[in-house]
C-alpha cells in the first residue's frame, strides 16, 4: 500500500523534528537543493542539515506497506513489512551520488517512515515521533546497484 502523503510532507516533518530535538546548534537553514543541484556531483540528497560539527544529508523515501504473503520479500519477514524503492542506475545516478557523498562525509542516509497513512504522520508529527518511527539506511549498506531493476 502506497503512502497517503507526499515525500515532501514526510521530509518537512522529519527535518522539523530533527532540528527541534537536537542538542546541537543549527547555525544555518537546512539546504534543500534544486533537482538540478541534486543530480550533480556532491548531490543526491534531499536535505543537508548543518548541525555544528556534524553535517547530515538525507534522501527521503516513502514506504510501501506490504501486507500480502505474495509480496516479494515476504519470505524474509513472514509478516507485513515496509519497503522503499531505489531508482535504477539506468534512470538515475542518485544512489551513486549518495555513495560518493557518504564516502567523503559519512553522515548520509536514506530516510523512510515506518508508517504510510495520513493519520499516522499527523499523530507522529504532533507527538514528536517522526524520527523514532523512521528508518535510516546508509547507501553503503545497500552497496552498488548491480542491475537496472528498481
Amino acid at each position: 500500500m502506497i503512502a497517503d502523503f507526499s515525500e515532501f510532507t514526510y521530509g518537512f516533518a522529519l527535518t522539523h523534528e530533527l532540528i527541534n530535538i537536537s542538542s546541537r546548534i543549527v547555525p544555518v537553514a537546512p539546504v534543500f537543493p534544486s533537482l538540478i543541484q541534486e543530480g550533480r556531483q556532491g548531490g543526491g540528497y534531499d536535505v543537508g542539515i548543518e548541525f555544528s560539527g556534524y553535517p547530515l544529508f538525507l534522501q527521503f523515501k516513502l514506504s510501501e506497506h506490504m501486507k500480502n504473503n505474495n509480496s516479494k520479500e515476504w519470505s524474509v519477514y513472514n509478516a507485513p513489512y515496509y519497503r522503499f524503492g531505489i531508482r535504477s542506475s539506468s534512470k538515475s545516478n542518485q544512489h551513486k551520488l549518495l555513495l560518493q557523498l557518504e564516502h567523503s562525509r559519512k553522515n548520509v542516509f536514506y530516510a523512510a517512515p515506518v508508517f504510510n497513512k495520513i493519520g499516522e504522520i499527523n499523530t507522529n508529527f504532533f507527538a514528536k515521533k517522526i524520527v523514532s518511527n523512521s528508518v535510516f539506511v546508509h547507501p553503503s549498506s545497500i552497496g552498488n546497484l548491480l542491475d537496472n531493476n528498481e
